[in-house]
């Protein structure tokens, strides 16, 4: 089974939701500079990358329960299947 849950996707990025861990959104680069240190990651985001992960809404409550404990099956902080359709909110389709 699959946790993740795509936000935004293109040729070289991916952004997504790890529904399994709440609070967290994670960026997949291929094929970008970066720099890693022990406690720091720098990393080189091309602006056609930028512009369209730029635009991406997300919100805790679309994807996680209020309780901070994200175990699945637990009745709290459990995955919610789909983020709700704010569309509408957003004067978009």
């Amino acid at each position: 089974m699959c946790t993740r849950s795509t936000l935004a996707h293109g040729e070289r990025h991916h952004l997504f939701v790890d529904l399994l861990r709440s609070g967290e959104v994670y960026l997949t680069l291929e094929k970008s500079d970066f720099e890693a240190h022990r406690d720091r990651v720098t990393v080189a985001i091309p602006l056609d990358v930028w512009e369209q992960i730029r635009h991406v809404e997300v919100r805790a409550d679309d994807w996680w329960d209020d309780d901070d404990d994200p175990s699945p099956g637990q009745g709290n902080g459990a995955p919610n299947p789909e983020p709700p359709d704010r569309s509408a909110e957003s004067g978009g389709p």
